[in-house]
């Protein structure tokens, strides 16, 4: 199910809401509706999302910093709970919002979460509807029970997808977008018209802690049995350091593959005007 309701009643204005968003056929523009502000102000962005990578927040309440109030229509929120999608409004634009929900395993993406992700990415693309990404990803899921799942043809079929959206496609990275997550959250390997960072994100196809004992495990490995565990942690600290600054989002605008390093409280107005650019300025 993709929204449940308490009432009978509820479930036609659900029907109804689903339908203001979308054009009467995928050949037509999607209605725009009066433009609102947020139902909270951009500017809580700066203390909603805590600078701790480990540190859980929910991203509905960054999904109503950014929509028109009253506009958020949850889409499948029962299911592939580290992925969350929405229909919205932004300055009365419809649209389709994907963000990962760290509170739901730190948001790591598993074969449910990247099925919902592709079905609401097709969705949008066939009925025009511009798609915002918010990127908060420590990666894909890991393990035996997600390669059982399917979790390689579902990040490949979800890839593609993307990648062969045609409506606008705007990402702005949070906090971390790690390796394949990048890529499924419509990373720049994905073609987006525009992506953005907060100053507070971290790129990289690993973790730093991570990233430095697994590429430089033969390394540690050596100094910890020659040096000892005080020359071992020395070298971690500072492989690590030099890790976190080449992941810093400052690094991937100077080789262009960041198009603006953004401030939080400046994320609904900067993702309104690059979809305004990337759909050629015209209302729907």
């Amino acid at each position: 199910a993709h929204l449940v309701v308490e009432t009978e009643a509820d479930a036609f204005d659900a029907v109804a809401a689903f339908l203001s968003y979308l054009p009467s056929s995928s050949a037509g523009s999607p209605p725009w509706a009066p433009p609102l502000p947020p139902a909270r102000d951009p500017a809580e962005l700066e203390h909603l999302v805590p600078l701790g990578a480990r540190s859980g927040y929910d991203m509905h309440d960054v999904f109503t910093c950014l929509a028109d109030e009253a506009s958020l229509l949850p889409w499948a929120d029962g299911w592939g709970g580290s992925v969350l999608c929405a229909l919205a409004r932004i300055e009365g634009r419809p649209l389709g919002l994907v963000g990962n929900q760290p509170i739901v395993r730190a948001g790591a993406l598993d074969p449910p979460a990247l099925a919902k992700e592709r079905a609401f990415v097709d969705l949008c693309d066939t009925f025009g509807l511009p798609l915002v990404f918010l990127h908060d990803v420590p990666g894909l899921m890991i393990g035996t029970a997600a390669e059982r799942g399917g979790i390689l043809h579902g990040y490949e079929a979800l890839v593609s997808r993307i990648a062969e959206a045609r409506v606008p496609k705007v990402g702005v990275v949070l906090r971390k977008a790690y390796g394949g997550g990048h890529f499924a959250m419509g990373g720049r390997p994905t073609a987006p018209d525009f992506l953005f960072a907060w100053p507070s994100a971290e790129l990289g196809f690993m973790a730093p802690e991570t990233g430095v004992r697994t590429v430089h495990r033969r390394r540690l490995e050596a100094t910890l049995a020659e040096q000892g565990p005080q020359a071992h942690a020395e070298l971690v600290a500072e492989l690590s350091a030099e890790w976190a600054s080449e992941s810093e989002p400052w690094e991937a605008a100077a080789h262009l593959s960041l198009d603006d390093v953004i401030e939080p409280a400046d994320t609904r107005r900067v993702v309104a005007t690059a979809i305004a650019i990337a759909a050629h300025g015209t209302p729907g």
